[in-house]
C-alpha cells in the first residue's frame, strides 16, 4: 500500500502470473476502504478462439451442400479423400492448367483464414499453387492469396474481372507441411507462414482502395474458398481449413460506492506475457489505464469518475489509498514488484511480493 497523491501515475509490476482453472488476475486499486474504491483487474494471458467456419474432413465434405465445390477453368480439378485429407488434382493430359476450389464459409472481420498444406506436388514446368480465394459469387472480384510448391508467396486482385496485379508476400519458397494465415481486420489483410509451429509475418495488403471490406455491404458478398491451381499431373492437400476469430477478455474495471457495485466495464485488449506493468492516473476527474510491455504503453482505458468520487477534493485525496493484490484459483499464484508512483518515493516494502 502507498498513498495517492492527485495527478500522479501509479504502476504496478507484474513479473509472473502463472493461471490453472481460473484467471490469475493481478489487481490495482485506489480504495478509501472495503466499500468505496476503484479497482482495476488484469487476467493471465488466454484469447479464446470461436471457430466460424470449418472443413470437416472426417466427414463427407465432398458431399456437402455448405460447401460447394466450383470451377475457375474448363474442366477443374479433381477433388478426392484421403484418410483425412482432401486431395486437389489435375489428371488433364497436354499440360493443360486447371483451377477449382471448395467453399470454406463468408467472409468474417477480424477473423483468421488458415489452410494447412500437407503435401504439395510440382511438375517440371509449373508450381501446384496452393490457393485462398476471396471472392464474390460471381468471381468479378477476387483477392487470390497463392503459395508456389518451392517458389513465391502472392496476393493477386480481380477487380471487374480484371487483374489489378500480383503483390509478392515472401520471395522464398516453403516445405511442406506448413500453413497459410490470413487476418482480415478493418479492410486490412495481414499475411502469415507457419511451419513447425512458428509463425512468420510475410506483411500487409490494404484492400481498400478495391473494395472497401470495412462496409458490411461490400463485405457481406464476399466468401472464403480453398483450392488450387495445377498444371497437369500436380497435386495439393488439404489436411486443415478453417476461420476463426480471437477475443480475450483480459482486463476490467469495478467501482464500488457504499458497498454497491456501481460501475463494471470489461475491456476488449489482448493481455500480455509477464513481466508488463499497469498504470493508473487520474487526471482531474478521470481515471486513465494504460499497460507497458517492453517500454511501449498500451491505451486501455479512460473513465469518468466525478460521479462515484471527486478526486478534485483534498479531504477524497487523503482518504484514498493505492493496493497491489490477486484474485487466483486452486494452484495459481502471481508475483509483483512493489508499487510504484511518479509523485513520491515508495514506501518501504518488500522488491517482490507473491501471491498464492
Amino acid at each position: 500500500m502507498i498513498n495517492y497523491i492527485l495527478y500522479s501515475a501509479v504502476e504496478m509490476n507484474v513479473l509472473q502470473q502463472n493461471k490453472s482453472s481460473s484467471s490469475a488476475e493481478a489487481i490495482i486499486g485506489l480504495i478509501k476502504d472495503n466499500g468505496n474504491k476503484i479497482i482495476f483487474s488484469q487476467k493471465a494471458r488466454e484469447r479464446i478462439k470461436t471457430v466460424l467456419d470449418n472443413l470437416d474432413l472426417t466427414g463427407d465434405i465432398l458431399n456437402d451442400a455448405a460447401h460447394p465445390i466450383i470451377k475457375s477453368t474448363a474442366n477443374g480439378l479433381v477433388f478426392s479423400k484421403e484418410g483425412n485429407t482432401l486431395k486437389l488434382s489435375n489428371p488433364q493430359p497436354d499440360n493443360v492448367k486447371e483451377e477449382s476450389y471448395i467453399k470454406l464459409g463468408a467472409l468474417a472481420n477480424a477473423a483468421t483464414i488458415e489452410m494447412e498444406v500437407s503435401a504439395q506436388v510440382k511438375s517440371a514446368s509449373y508450381t501446384a499453387n496452393a490457393c485462398i480465394d476471396i471472392r464474390t459469387a460471381d468471381g468479378l472480384n477476387r483477392l487470390i492469396i497463392v503459395q508456389r510448391a518451392a517458389g513465391t508467396y502472392t496476393i493477386e486482385v480481380f477487380q471487374g474481372g480484371q487483374s489489378k496485379g500480383t503483390t509478392t508476400l515472401a520471395g522464398s519458397g516453403i516445405s511442406t507441411p506448413y500453413t497459410i494465415r490470413v487476418r482480415l481486420a478493418d479492410g486490412i489483410l495481414s499475411f502469415y507462414r507457419v511451419k513447425d509451429g512458428v509463425e512468420s509475418s510475410c506483411g500487409t495488403f490494404d484492400v481498400k482502395p478495391y473494395f472497401d471490406l470495412t462496409k458490411a455491404s461490400v463485405l457481406d458478398s464476399f466468401s472464403a474458398f480453398c483450392g488450387a491451381r495445377l498444371n497437369t499431373g500436380e497435386s495439393v492437400s488439404i489436411s486443415k481449413a478453417e476461420q476463426y476469430q480471437e477475443t480475450e477478455e483480459s482486463c476490467y474495471a469495478d467501482i464500488y460506492k457504499n458497498g454497491a457495485k456501481v460501475y463494471t466495464k470489461s475491456f476488449s485488449v489482448f493481455g500480455e506475457n509477464p513481466p508488463y506493468s499497469v498504470r493508473l492516473k487520474v487526471n482531474g476527474n478521470t481515471l486513465n489505464i494504460s499497460r507497458f510491455k517492453d517500454n511501449k504503453e498500451t491505451y486501455i482505458a479512460t473513465i469518468d469518475i466525478k460521479d462515484y468520487f471527486n478526486f478534485l477534493d483534498n479531504n477524497t485525496i487523503e482518504e484514498i489509498s493505492v493496493y497491489e493484490g490477486a484474485r487466483l484459483g486452486a494452484g495459481e499464484s502471481i508475483s509483483v514488484s512493489k508499487l510504484t508512483n511518479t509523485a513520491e518515493s515508495p514506501e518501504a516494502l518488500p522488491d517482490k511480493i507473491t501471491f498464492n
